[in-house]
């Protein structure tokens, strides 16, 4: 039981590359134990089953590799990718951080809920696609969350080291026509803050972390932004 070629113009393409990834999917897609029929295998909907059915029947790490080096052609864009492991392993552990002196998990499936928040939240404050917007903090937790949330919200992330100066932070932000700054601390936030008659296109500051609140015009919490996202994912849940 073979993958019919011509019913997929991406796998046509995947196996013109490379003679060995026919081979691969001859392998993966031969045995029965998946328990699918001719019919459902050579449907172009089930591509994406069809590779995976090939990474876990299929043990030469040459044939896997190139498999993987393929995706780029029906997966395009980050949020493609960050929801591939959402469908597929929805409740294994995406994050572990530290937090209240413990260790904290979140799955994928949670990993979504908070980014897809964060991006109803941003587009609540007007974030269109193609905006920049910046993050400027330490690695953490919520540093991914932001960057998936800018992501889902169409917008482009911008990334700024916390310990750079004044004139850098000014210049980047100036530069990249950056409307919205996620700042990792109070201290970070007051010190951008501090800049914005010189920054003309920034919005708004948003604090990840240690802020109690916000002004609710022009600085906001993480969680007041994930707030405000929730509301407006139940008023619109078709965002």
């Amino acid at each position: 039981m073979h993958y019919n070629i011509k019913q997929s113009n991406i796998l046509g393409r995947c196996c013109g590359k490379n003679k060995c990834l026919l081979e691969l999917l001859r392998q993966a897609t031969k045995t029965v134990a998946y328990g699918w029929n001719e019919s459902q295998v050579n449907h172009p909907r089930n591509l994406q089953e069809v590779m995976i059915m090939a990474l876990k029947t299929v043990p030469d790490i040459d044939f896997r590799i190139q498999w993987l080096d393929l995706w780029h052609d029906y997966i395009h864009t980050v949020p493609q990718m960050f929801y591939h492991p959402v469908k597929h392993h929805g409740d294994r552990p995406a994050h572990m951080f530290w937090q209240d002196d413990k260790w904290v998990t979140i799955t994928y499936k949670e990993f979504a809920a908070v980014a897809e928040e964060i991006a109803a939240g941003l587009m609540g404050l007007g974030v269109a696609k193609g905006d920049n917007l910046v993050i400027m903090s330490v690695s953490c937790a919520e540093w991914g969350w932001a960057d998936m949330g800018i992501e889902l919200a169409g917008g482009c992330t911008t990334t700024i080291f916390p310990s750079l100066s004044k004139d850098d932070v000014k210049f980047i932000v100036n530069h990249s026509q950056v409307n919205y700054l996620f700042a990792g601390s109070p201290a970070l936030a007051e010190m951008v803050n501090s800049l914005r008659e010189e920054q003309p296109t920034l919005k708004g500051i948003i604090v990840l972390k240690e802020l109690a609140a916000g002004n609710g015009k022009d600085l906001f919490t993480l969680d007041e932004i994930r707030a405000s996202g929730r509301q407006l994912l139940q008023e619109q849940p078709s965002l």
